[in-house]
């Protein structure tokens, strides 16, 4: 009588296979990290603005007109102002142009208002100076689009790279309201909205 002999399975021989990793739940993570990581990327490359000192007078020692005349304009294109106001715990606000700290015209103090308080009035008439004498009159008009609402938003341009840029650094325990209220006077000169200072405020540097 001849006897049922059981072969092995092919299962058995090869092993089981590993069930396959569902990646649904990944691929839907990816799909919203990557615009929010674009975006940071973009953010970060707008916060770390390249220094350029101002350009210096041409030489006066011979050379081809033609050359320096182009020279110079590509160097106006250049000139940033870096203007930077920097808050005190004390009430003392410090202005400072061109990357100067040496006391003077591009590097100067504002002291604290007798309540103890930010001096506004002052930076506001400071900062209109600052815009009449270093930036000047508008060279220009640009536009941008908006990312929010997809159309283009038009700003003037000036000699200045950001001349409708100011930087603004304090001390960690700063009261937010007085960040913001400096923020506020460094965008239009106090009592006549329509003659534009800086609006473009960067925050930098809370310690």
């Amino acid at each position: 009588m001849l006897k049922k002999i059981n072969l092995p399975s092919k299962r058995r021989e090869g092993g089981e296979k590993p069930p396959e990793p569902d990646l649904t739940p990944i691929m839907s993570l990816m799909v919203v990290l990557i615009p929010v990581l674009l975006q940071v990327a973009q953010l970060s490359d707008i916060a770390l603005l390249e220094y350029k000192p101002p350009a210096e007078a041409a030489d006066d020692s011979g050379g081809g007109g033609g050359g320096d005349d182009e020279e110079n304009t590509d160097e106006e294109k250049n000139l940033k102002l870096d203007l930077l106001v920097n808050l005190h715990e004390d009430g003392v606000i410090q202005v400072s142009m061109y990357n100067k700290l040496d006391l003077g015209e591009h590097f100067f103090e504002i002291p604290a208002a007798p309540n103890g308080n930010y001096n506004f009035r002052i930076l506001n008439d400071s900062l209109y100076s600052i815009k009449t004498r270093e930036v000047g009159e508008p060279t220009g008009i640009d536009s941008v689009l908006n990312e929010e609402t997809q159309k283009y938003e038009t700003f003037k341009t000036y000699r200045v790279e950001d001349g409708r840029q100011v930087k603004i650094t304090a001390l960690g325990k700063t009261p937010f309201q007085s960040i913001v209220d400096i923020m506020d006077v460094c965008r239009f000169k106090l009592g006549d909205e329509s003659k534009e200072l800086f609006p473009l405020t960067e925050l930098r540097q809370f310690q």
